[in-house]
């Protein structure tokens, strides 16, 4: 199979997505350096796993109860002007929060007050910023567009990963909450740039309605209930091993706060390369194979790592780990937006922003098993829940092409009409559209 370099980034050659690119780079800046501050905040004020697992937690509930409102949303406001309002919020919020760290100050509830505001707007602009990728590029190069978006946000992990290590030791904590403001204020600031911002639909039904119409279509679909289902477990037991960095790298491979930021940039290393092999893909059909597979790989590779006893093998393996969450992540974003109706996007986007919560849930109780029975231990029960789903359901993931498109609440996944698994010929998956 063909691998050409050119289509890596096609989608860059929309204008407002690359303000929109520009800006996921500065706010992924920030948020890089804010949760493995914020875990390691927890461990200094408490000394204790629990705690680390209950402040992402608590952040993940707020994703959770306002997912599903936040893709509501996304259907009707001028997406852009909400986006920038959503992130000069969340810089203030961290602002705040290096200010009472510097002056000696900050209490435990303030990181779980702050936690909670975090996720409640996470919940928001993850829809929001999604919906506004197809705003900007289309169909035809969404999944390049997810894959380039994501792409922007493993860099911006590795720098993070750096920046944290050497702001921690060099000036210490709080300063590295005023990083995450100043970075998530930067990044709203391309986004005054773009003229795409229209709200998708227009709708007299009332903000109820329309949630409940969300979750009927995501419950009777076979197939966005299966994703949404195995995004969960992904969430819940995948990506919040991130949650538990701070006590792997300070308990089980005793290397600290430089380890640890060393472990976030190998494991953006990986993502990084597992989203440009997505986005070398093109207009691939069969991308439920994609999912299925990354799943299974990535809980191997979780299993692995839990238990690596060398740093060495440790950031190896956390590099393949994420290698495979965010060809999961990258996949499973534009498939949802791509076999669903127009009208439909922005709640099937909130739902699975919603999940993205399940992250810091799962932390939560990773932390939980952790305190009493060892991070390798929390971890790895995880990777088994993954790995037992995504047997059981190979049948309706592997079937899955973008071509399904689902019309209503009770279809059942259609095949496309090319079944052979090769990538798409179709001239305008190499054209830009604005």
């Amino acid at each position: 199979m063909r691998f050409p370099i050119e289509r890596l980034f096609i989608s860059l050659s929309v204008r407002d997505f690359r303000w929109l690119w520009a800006n996921n780079v500065f706010f992924s800046l920030g948020i890089g350096i804010e949760m493995l501050a914020q875990g390691w905040l927890a461990l200094e004020l408490t000394n204790s796993a629990f705690w680390v697992g209950a402040v992402a937690g608590v952040r993940g509930i707020g994703m959770v109860g306002f997912g599903a409102l936040g893709g509501v949303i996304a259907d009707r406001v001028n997406r852009r002007n909400f986006l920038i309002v959503l992130q000069i919020s969340r810089g203030t919020a961290a602002l705040v929060l290096g200010l009472l760290i510097i002056t000696g100050n900050v209490q435990l509830w303030h990181v779980l007050a702050i936690a909670a505001y975090q996720g409640i707007g996470q919940a928001m602009t993850i829809p929001v910023g999604n919906a506004l990728i197809f705003d900007t590029v289309g169909r035809d190069l969404l999944l390049n567009a997810v894959a380039a978006r994501n792409t922007s946000f493993n860099i911006s992990r590795i720098i993070s990963g750096v920046v944290f290590g050497a702001l921690f030791a060099t000036f210490g904590l709080g300063y590295c909450y005023l990083a995450v403001a100043a970075f998530t204020t930067a990044g709203s600031m391309a986004l005054v740039f773009m003229r795409v911002g229209k709200r998708a639909t227009e709708t007299t039904d009332s903000i109820w309605k329309d949630l409940a119409d969300g979750f009927s279509y995501a419950f009777r679909n076979q197939t966005v209930r299966a994703l949404l289902l195995l995004s969960v477990l992904i969430e819940g037991f995948g990506f919040s091993h991130m949650v538990l960095l701070p006590v792997i790298a300070r308990d089980v491979l005793l290397v600290g706060p430089t380890g640890l930021g060393w472990l976030a940039t190998a494991g953006g290393v990986g993502a990084i390369i597992g989203t440009l092999g997505v986005a070398g893909l093109g207009n691939y059909r069969r991308k439920g194979r994609i999912i299925a597979l990354s799943a299974l790989v990535g809980a191997g590779s979780l299993i692995l790592f839990a238990n690596a006893p060398w740093f060495a093998v440790s950031l190896a393996l956390v590099g393949v780990l994420n290698a495979m969450l965010f060809s999961f992540d990258v996949t499973l974003g534009a498939v949802l937006q791509l076999i669903v109706p127009d009208a439909m996007r922005g709640r099937i986007i909130g739902l699975y922003s919603l999940t993205w919560g399940f992250t810091p849930v799962g932390g939560f109780l990773s932390g939980s098993i952790a305190s009493a029975m060892g991070a390798p231990f929390a971890l790895s029960i995880g990777a088994f829940t993954i790995l037992g789903y995504v047997v059981m359901n190979y049948r309706i993931l592997g079937r899955i092409r973008d071509t399904e498109a689902a019309v209503g609440p009770g279809d059942e996944a259609a095949p496309g009409p090319d079944d052979t698994g090769e990538l798409s010929q179709d001239p305008k998956t190499m054209e830009a559209t604005p």
